[in-house]
């Protein structure tokens, strides 16, 4: 049995292969034949990983619903040439092999934090951004949508909107988006959760309460008992104090009457 998992024998829901961990409960893997892309210079493994020669633009098939974050590893390989990589999300007129149709997206720059939100989902307004600072060169990225704002989440931090009080034009759907632009970058391990606590169901002690019933029966005998105590400590208090009292008054009531007959013989003699 591996180390890596604790468990009680006769209990299977608790399994020893574990994948990327991710805040949510129900983690299902992004199928990897799900993803659209610039096949020139793109490229997708069999388990799913990004990478690409020069610039490279993604899009996957399964649209984000309203109670889904999707989740990412991130590694790229920062160096004297600023990287353009970013993900985010993109609407159903986004192309990847089109590149006219990136205003309509929003993504976070991963050169530096930068979160922008293309013209195409901001109702014909011109791009709105918020530059960063930090640069995202390994780790795990989260993003969802919540009441139409786009969030990130980075490595566990805190949720954060793209861009405070600025919501997409639209009701969707909206669609996983990634950029990659040279060699040695990747975007891995992509996951859909649900955001919700996963079930312990591995190695759990159950507290069992008994039923009412035996509950109110053991009561019900216990003060059954407690009355037959009561009834025989009674019974025998109340035969002794009887006996103590009747021979107290029997022999005050003879030696009285005896006194009394002894005092009357002598005076008539």
């Amino acid at each position: 049995m591996g180390k890596s998992c604790r468990k009680k024998r006769g209990n299977k829901s608790c399994s020893k292969k574990r994948g990327p961990k991710m805040s949510g409960g129900g983690n299902k893997p992004l199928e990897p034949n799900g993803w659209a892309y610039t096949e020139e210079t793109g490229k997708v493994s069999g388990t799913g990983e990004l990478s690409s020669t020069t610039l490279a633009r993604f899009k996957h098939t399964r649209p984000l619903k309203a109670a889904d974050q999707w989740g990412m590893k991130i590694n790229l390989a920062h160096g004297k040439c600023s990287s353009l990589s970013q993900v985010g999300i993109a609407s159903g007129d986004f192309n990847p092999k089109d590149q006219s149709t990136i205003k309509y997206t929003a993504s976070v720059h991963l050169m530096n934090g930068t979160r922008v939100i293309k013209q195409g989902l901001v109702d014909g307004r011109d791009d709105i951004r918020i530059r960063g600072t930090n640069k995202i060169s390994s780790g795990r990225i989260d993003i969802r949508i919540r009441d139409k704002i786009p969030e990130v989440l980075i490595d566990g931090g805190e949720w954060e909107p793209f861009i405070p009080g600025i919501e997409l034009v639209g009701d969707g759907p909206w669609y996983p988006f990634v950029v990659t632009t040279r060699p040695g970058e990747s975007i891995s391990e992509h996951i859909i959760g649900d955001g919700q606590k996963p079930t312990k169901s591995c190695g759990m002690k159950r507290k069992i309460t008994p039923p009412k019933s035996a509950s109110k029966s053991k009561s019900g005998s216990r003060s059954g008992s407690g009355s037959r105590s009561a009834s025989r400590s009674g019974s025998r208090s109340a035969s002794r104090s009887g006996s103590r009292s009747g021979s107290r008054s029997g022999s005050r009531s003879g030696s009285r009457s005896g006194s009394s007959s002894g005092s009357r013989s002598r005076s008539k003699k």
